[in-house]
């Protein structure tokens, strides 16, 4: 990865983006809309051989209401937290 700043420079680096005017009232109206048309996460049990792991078939609430599906997959030998 190639940068154009020290690392000194980095870290305290803000940005030149401003935030636009509404952001806040944008954002709240926003997430009060996706709770309005938000469901119940479902979570199911996907069979598989490993042992070592715990597949779940996961579907939740996405921006306005439409669904995500995805895979969880975490080992089954350890408790979490997990990232």
């Amino acid at each position: 990865m190639l940068i154009d700043k020290p690392l000194s420079e980095l870290e305290v680096y803000m940005g030149s983006v401003t935030e636009p005017a509404g952001f806040d009232e944008f954002w709240s109206a926003t997430l009060v809309a996706a709770r309005a048309k938000a469901w119940p996460v479902r979570c199911v049990p996907v069979p598989h051989p490993f042992s070592h792991v715990v597949i779940q078939d996961i579907r939740f609430a996405g921006w306005d209401g439409e669904p995500i599906n995805a895979w969880l997959r975490y080992p089954s030998d350890i408790s979490g937290p997990f990232p």
